[in-house]
């Protein structure tokens, strides 16, 4: 009788999590096997200020298409403090830090309610390609196709993309149109205060603005 109620429960158990895995796969979205699919793949509009001088140029999904940055143009602290804010383990991992989210995912049950992400930078990009309404659900498949993501894509062209697309205040997407919107300069004119200041903005760039 006992092995009985264990094989129906082992049963139960197999259906179960074929269920949630066809869920799963049915739920994940198309990834792009380059990233200059994303940015070619939209119209592009150029933006002027009154004197006829271009401002920034976005596509009709709102990626930055042209004012990008390479990672070997980045000061050295902005890289630094970045990573070790946003995803301190973003060289070691394989697209979700899974010991961070279950910690936030304690941390949201005690509050009933998401007030921690832990997102890795890699499920960051993958939400700027799939936004969706944050939810147990919806982090669970940011988190598969984040590490779809990191199969297809090096950790470096992963930053790359991340750094120049990451949205800010007013529109803004990327360091490059950061520095340019909050201190009218150049990224590799900034000081230190400056360039961890662009780094805090990230969390929130309407809250903090």
């Amino acid at each position: 009788m006992r092995s009985k109620k264990l094989l129906i429960v082992a049963l139960t158990l197999v259906l179960l999590l074929t269920g949630i895995g066809i869920a799963s796969y049915s739920a994940m979205q198309p990834l792009p096997h380059a990233f200059s699919e994303i940015l070619q793949a939209q119209d592009s509009k150029i933006f002027l200020d009154r004197d006829g001088k271009r401002l920034q140029r976005i596509n009709s999904a709102g990626f930055n298409t042209s004012d990008i940055v390479a990672l070997y143009e980045l000061p050295p602290l902005f890289q630094k403090a970045l990573i070790l804010a946003e995803d301190k383990h973003f060289f070691i991992h394989n697209g979700v830090d899974w010991k961070a989210r279950f910690a936030a995912m304690m941390q949201n049950l005690q509050h009933h309610r998401i007030t921690r992400g832990a997102s890795t930078i890699t499920e960051q990009v993958v939400r700027m390609l799939h936004p969706r309404k944050r939810t147990y659900w919806t982090k669970w498949i940011e988190g598969l196709e984040a590490m779809e993501l990191e199969k297809r894509f090096s950790k470096t062209q992963i930053l790359h993309f991340y750094i120049n697309q990451v949205p800010y205040a007013a529109n803004k997407r990327g360091i490059k149109q950061a520095a340019l919107y909050y201190f009218n300069r150049d990224i590799t004119t900034l000081n230190e205060k400056e360039l961890l200041t662009l780094v805090v903005l990230i969390r929130s760039p309407k809250w903090y603005d």
